[in-house]
């Protein structure tokens, strides 16, 4: 897609995004009454289902999905612009959904977003901005990672790389994406990353083939401590289910991250399709062997997004490592011939 395109993809996608949250404010129950049916409907088939499908809070079904949603305004708003005003969109941007968040706790009544039926706006506020705060810092981390592909890869379409060929004739003019660097990995991560993964791989295998649940004995204590929290705010769908989805996403995070700064950036998709398949073959093997563990298909999903997560991560990382070379490495030592690919 050209930069023309996807600038008017984005335009579009913003335009819905605003009338989203007017019929939102101005009708409330006419904008969200269809999606609780939907989504109550579909938890309901869901606990019908065996191995755990979605034995979660609904208000955490719920803010995870306004999570989602949210993750692609910063996006959107991000493809409007260039790089060099992308920072003060971002901040824009996230001083609209602050005014947005407030705005909908005092004007959507009832439950909202995470399971509140008593109608407390203050309550309704931080339930709001936790999720609407996680989404925003998914789609900027969206945002960076695409940016980060794209200026090290050489891969901003054809104007881009007519320019960065006319720039590497003017190699006293070169810009990192000039230089024709890649996110890739170099023998320093993939050092730092073989000896990680064995105290990873060491550390996973303890805790997955363990013969009872790890957590059996501290079960009671957290249910202790968040019941207090609940009492002074915590939005009440982080409950232990909440927790625990919580904690085997960032189970997984290592995961990713470990592959991509073994494998280089463009193995974001590889990792997160091995965290999948790791997490299913540790599931199965629960399921056949260990009888006190219980299979579940949540733990696969949250496994799944821990590994994905942790792949943007490493990202990332390799970029911020480029960047490192590139301020150390003499600029006629840098490669600045044109792009091939």
């Amino acid at each position: 897609m050209t930069r023309r395109g996807a600038a008017i993809v984005a335009a579009v996608a913003l335009l819905a995004y605003a009338a989203l949250a007017v019929l939102v404010l101005v009708a409330p129950g006419a904008a969200l009454a269809p999606v609780d049916a939907v989504l109550d409907r579909v938890l309901a088939v869901a606990r019908r289902l065996p191995h755990d499908v979605l034995q979660l809070n609904p208000g955490f079904v719920r803010a995870a999905l306004l999570a989602v949603v949210t993750s692609g305004v910063p996006v959107s708003a991000a493809g409007l612009v260039g790089h060099a005003r992308r920072r003060r969109v971002l901040a824009l941007v996230a001083a609209a959904l602050a005014l947005g968040v407030v705005a909908a706790a005092l004007r959507v009544p009832g439950e909202n977003p995470g399971g509140d039926p008593g109608g407390d706006p203050a309550r309704r506020l931080v339930s709001l901005a936790v999720a609407v705060g996680a989404g925003y810092g998914l789609g900027v981390l969206i945002v960076a990672v695409r940016s980060a592909l794209l200026d090290f890869r050489g891969t901003r379409g054809p104007a881009a790389t007519r320019e960065h060929n006319r720039a590497s004739e003017r190699a006293a003019t070169a810009t990192p994406v000039a230089t024709g660097e890649r996110v890739r990995a170099t023998g320093n991560s993939r050092r730092l990353a073989v000896a990680l993964a064995l105290l990873y791989a060491a550390a996973v295998t303890a805790i997955a083939f363990h013969a009872a649940p790890v957590d059996r004995g501290s079960r009671a204590g957290l249910v202790a401590l968040l019941a207090r929290l609940h009492a002074v705010g915590l939005p009440p769908w982080v409950d232990y289910g909440t927790v625990e989805f919580s904690a085997n996403v960032v189970y997984f995070v290592p995961l990713g991250l470990l592959v991509v700064l073994l494998a280089g950036g463009g193995s974001w998709r590889l990792a997160t399709a091995l965290g999948f398949g790791v997490s299913v073959v540790i599931e199965v093997a629960q399921d056949l062997f260990l009888p006190a563990r219980v299979a579940s298909v949540d733990d696969v999903l949250s496994n799944t997004a821990g590994a994905c997560l942790g792949a943007l991560l490493g990202v990332l990382t390799l970029a911020w490592m480029a960047r490192r070379r590139m301020r150390t490495v003499p600029l006629a030592g840098r490669e600045t011939g044109p792009i091939t690919r």
